[in-house]
């Protein structure tokens, strides 16, 4: 689909909301008080990507985000199977709560398009790639935690303190 403008005269801001179990709804949570947690290991960091690499892979906005939602150390939310398409246009945001049993943590938001389990391959397909379930990225953004509130002033967590971290992706 193309468009004749940008953004799209249809466009309007919307909030996505997480919620209990791992959903992730344009409705607004009924439970306040539910959240969600994980044990980090700092010896055992999040890969980029699922294959082993020096540094960052130039192919990393391309590769397939399966590996990451596999482990027990990641936190993921995700829609119903959408009947609609949606158009992403502008700024997202990532306004989040979030807590620590330390003193700073590097966040990572992904906002990600699952293909449906029966999704073919095409003749541009990687020969390694199958793209039945294929997790997209369409953005990231990476937030060291204690640079939450400024990028020039470090302001460590106070463990256990609720505290809001809000960025852009």
């Amino acid at each position: 689909r193309t468009f004749g403008e940008w953004p799209p005269k249809e466009a309007k801001e919307s909030t996505i909301y997480l919620h209990e179990n791992g959903k992730l709804s344009f409705d607004k949570p009924k439970n306040s008080k539910s959240f969600s947690e994980y044990i980090s290991d700092p010896n055992k960091p999040v890969p980029s990507s699922d294959y082993i690499t020096s540094g960052m892979p130039r192919e990393y906005m391309v590769d397939d985000q399966r590996h990451a939602s596999r482990r027990p150390d990641v936190l993921t939310f995700q829609t119903d199977v959408l009947d609609k398409d949606i158009t992403l246009a502008g700024n997202i945001m990532a306004d989040l709560k979030f807590a620590t049993t330390g003193t700073d943590a590097d966040l990572i938001v992904k906002v990600i398009d699952v293909y449906p389990d029966d999704a073919k391959n095409n003749d541009f397909t990687e020969k390694h790639i199958k793209m039945a379930g294929y997790q997209q990225m369409v953005r990231s953004e990476f937030m060291r935690g204690r640079f939450r509130k400024d990028f020039s002033n470090p302001v460590p967590f106070k463990p256990n303190k609720v505290e809001e971290v809000n960025f852009e992706l």
